[in-house]
């Protein structure tokens, strides 16, 4: 069906051909009730002791949590049983969900898709830092990017992907305009059919760079 139970691994020299490695593939945990119904969306971070992969994973009621998985070598992975992040805020209630998660002044940045309800047709941006990265403070401005009130991307922004460049922040998002209500169903919402672009000076108030999309045109344009 829907559910997705490994994140799979690939390796390539030039950044074009890629190889799958299916033995270094990250499994589901048959003990995790946090991640019973699928996991995806990884984050990865070289750090000094091994690889970091933070992750998305959905339980039977469809909430959505972050797990952490580490590995020495890129290949064997330990994963834990519990989320190390979990839906709490009043803005996202029901999902916590596509982490990036960067290395900064000593600690770890997560930015990710928050939202009160299960098929996230009112999802936004949050931020959380973590010393170690399996406890996270909630920066106290989240959402930090909500959705606007009208323009092409006001009725989901989720998916952030942030990097620094000439001194400022940027950050990738996937958004749409569609018509929602709580009580759609994820595919009647749909996915993200476009990229947008923001940027910010302090990683914390960001602005969206243009009032139009940097790529769109497909019915499934997300998760960039």
């Amino acid at each position: 069906g829907r559910s997705k139970s490994r994140i799979q691994l690939f390796w390539s020299i030039d950044g074009l051909d890629w190889l799958s490695y299916e033995t270094c593939s990250i499994r589901q945990s048959e003990d995790a009730g946090w991640s019973s119904e699928g996991i995806g969306t990884p984050s990865m971070l070289v750090r000094d002791d091994g690889v970091w992969v933070w992750y998305r994973g959905d339980d039977e009621d469809r909430v959505q949590s972050v797990g952490l998985t580490t590995s020495v070598d890129g290949c064997d992975w330990l994963t834990t049983d519990e989320a190390v992040f979990t839906p709490s805020e009043v803005w996202a209630r029901q999902a916590t969900a596509s982490p990036h998660v960067i290395e900064r002044d000593g600690l770890l940045w997560m930015y990710y898709t928050g939202s009160n309800h299960a098929n996230q047709s009112d999802s936004g941006i949050g931020l959380a830092t973590s010393e170690d990265g399996t406890t996270w403070t909630v920066h106290p401005d989240n959402p930090i990017i909500p959705t606007p009130e009208a323009g092409w991307n006001s009725s989901q922004i989720a998916e952030p992907h942030v990097w620094q460049a000439d001194g400022r922040w940027l950050m990738l998002y996937a958004a749409h305009d569609n018509a929602t209500v709580p009580e759609m169903t994820i595919d009647e919402v749909g996915v993200g059919a476009a990229v947008g672009l923001a940027a910010s000076w302090d990683g914390e108030s960001w602005s969206h760079c243009y009032d139009t999309p940097l790529l769109t045109g497909g019915v499934k344009v997300d998760q960039p």
